[in-house]
């Protein structure tokens, strides 16, 4: 497995700077490449960020976390 670091560097600071000037949805975009990238390299797997992202949005208050039953 080979993994380009300079896209997975270009991916994070993509993220952190478009979130830093409020630009969500841009970082959402580069931060969604990053996981995909660190996937293909078989360091994470979508599940455990999927989890992480329910945890996250349970404990921050955000009302899409809210359990449907």
């Amino acid at each position: 497995m080979t993994i380009d670091r300079s896209e997975v560097s270009r991916a994070l600071a993509k993220a952190l700077a478009y979130k830093a000037c409020g630009k969500q949805r841009d970082a959402e975009h580069w931060a969604a490449r990053l996981v995909e990238l660190l996937e293909c390299a078989d360091i994470i797997r979508s599940e455990y960020v999927s989890e992480d992202e329910a945890l996250r949005r349970r404990f921050s208050g955000d009302p899409a976390s809210r359990d449907p039953r």
